[in-house]
């Protein structure tokens, strides 16, 4: 092992001994160096380019009260949901306000009423029916799965590629 000279401390002027030949500062001073340039990095990459999404700076922020805060004042109402007596997952605001969160405006409710209250459902796209068709190989009625062709799918399959 090398045996280097004491050097005095960059930051605080004490003698230590250096465990490298670019060491600067003492253990202690070189810890919160090290801490205080973390910090600055952090700052620069996260905060200033917007990637703190806490709090108000979130983009779905909506007022301030978590559902964490919900799940604690609901844990009065019954451990069932208020429509199909599942287990409850969600606790639903009665009068959309989120702002509200007195124990007469929460109920527990499962994911599935939740969505059902929410008109989840009724937001998807529907599902494309088209209408049925004659089959040009052997005349029968089939109900097509897709925009093109025109032959049922037993005669399609009947037909080998050579």
């Amino acid at each position: 092992m090398i045996q280097r000279k004491e050097k005095k401390c960059g930051e605080c002027d004490k003698k230590f001994q250096p465990t490298g030949s670019n060491c600067k500062r003492c253990p202690p001073c070189r810890r919160k160096h090290f801490l205080r340039n973390c910090k600055e990095r952090w700052y620069r990459t996260y905060v200033k380019k917007g990637y703190n999404q806490s709090g108000p700076d979130n983009n779905s922020w909506k007022g301030g009260s978590s559902p964490a805060y919900y799940q604690r004042v609901a844990s009065e109402l019954p451990d069932v949901c208020a429509r199909c007596n599942a287990p409850p997952v969600l606790v639903h605001h009665k009068d959309g306000n989120r702002r509200n969160a007195s124990i007469d405006n929460l109920e527990r409710l499962c994911k599935r009423c939740h969505q059902i209250e929410h008109q989840c459902p009724d937001n998807l796209p529907q599902k494309v029916v088209f209408k049925s068709r004659i089959c040009d190989t052997c005349s029968r009625s089939y109900q097509p799965t897709g925009p093109r062709g025109s032959t049922c799918l037993s005669c399609r399959s009947s037909h080998t590629k050579v």
